[in-house]
């Protein structure tokens, strides 16, 4: 079973979000984001292969701030398209599993 961001709760919550909200496009849109984010791989997962045995170390290997680099660990944010590129030659996951996409 692949870790996802969201506990059992939450996901069945955004689950029953989405099938209510077919009336409402707007709603269904915002529930079906919601409910990827939430199976989405945990940026901590992906990070754990970036070289480098401090924070420090792992944003320079990256070229992000360390401030970003704690956003995507703990989950804040994630990497935009450029980032996610340079991630996934540091990697080897693909630019959709880190954008959360897939």
């Amino acid at each position: 079973m692949k870790p996802t961001v969201g506990n059992d709760r939450s996901l069945r919550w955004a689950e029953r979000l989405v099938e209510t909200s077919s009336g409402d496009d707007r709603g269904a849109r915002r529930a079906k984001r919601l409910l990827a984010h939430l199976q989405a791989l945990p940026m901590s997962v992906i990070l754990e292969k970036v070289p480098g045995n401090t924070v420090a170390q792992q944003a320079a290997s990256v070229g992000v701030s360390r401030q970003t680099f704690y956003y995507w660990l703990t989950g804040v944010t994630r990497p935009n398209d450029i980032q996610a590129r340079k991630l996934k030659r540091i990697t080897g996951y693909e630019c959709d599993v880190i954008r959360g996409r897939a």
